[in-house]
């Protein structure tokens, strides 16, 4: 599976973008950063994360495989260097220099390997007591996303998922490289998106979540902070 031109094309085709429902998520995950803290965000997508970042004069730095979506974060938030190409798992970026590092829909791409080579990274890059926040899809069922390509027959994740992660497993891993984790889950959905169906099926799913009845298409929020 080439990640490089999954994660290309879902981050650039406006088409693809409009399939993921990204802005109650990212706003999640933003309410949890202060004012005043270096901010590194791994994984772009469209770059929402970053224009919000700005808006609330967050100090954003950004990286991600794609070069295309690179340059046009450097274009559109004038993030120059700040914006990197590059991987989790070789983070071009100076021992302590983030306050809270942002990995959103991102851990579950990668292998073991790079996982745990991702977690000594950012145990290098954030300050003591930095955090990491994020988000994974919660208990995600990888066969109900397996697609075969109509061109060459490999079977793969339609979003190239490898990682699938229950509570447990998502704490023990993240527990390895820091001392306190928090994990919690959620049903994200936008609202100015929906019908009054999917609004309806909003409200009994997040009612649902409260009383601990669990379902598919929900996510686990996490923060893990550096001793």
């Amino acid at each position: 599976m080439n990640q490089d031109k999954i994660w290309n094309a879902f981050q650039n085709d406006p088409q693809l973008l409009r399939r993921f429902e990204a802005k109650p998520r990212l706003l999640s995950l933003i309410a949890r950063i202060h004012p005043g803290q270096a901010i590194l965000n791994i994984g772009v997508g469209d770059g929402s994360f970053e224009a919000m970042a700005q808006a609330r004069g967050l100090d954003i730095s950004s990286l991600d495989p794609s070069a295309q979506s690179i340059e046009r974060l450097r274009e559109q938030y004038g993030l120059g260097l700040k914006a990197q190409i590059g991987r989790a798992d070789k983070l071009p970026f100076p021992e302590s220099a983030f306050d809270v590092v942002v990995m959103s829909e991102v851990i579950e791409h990668l292998d073991d390997a790079a996982v745990a080579g991702t977690l000594k990274e950012l145990e290098r890059v954030l300050k003591p007591e930095g955090c990491l926040i994020g988000t994974v899809p919660a208990d995600e069922d990888l066969l109900e996303g397996q697609v075969v390509c109509p061109h060459c027959g490999t079977q793969s994740h339609r979003w190239g998922h490898l990682q699938s992660f229950s509570r447990g497993r998502l704490n023990a891993i993240l527990s390895t490289s820091f001392a306190q984790v928090a994990i919690s889950r959620h049903y994200f959905a936008d609202v100015a998106r929906l019908n009054w169906k999917g609004r309806t099926f909003r409200v009994m799913k997040r009612m649902l979540l409260r009383l601990g009845v669990r379902g598919t298409g929900e996510t686990f929020v996490f923060e893990a902070r550096r001793t």
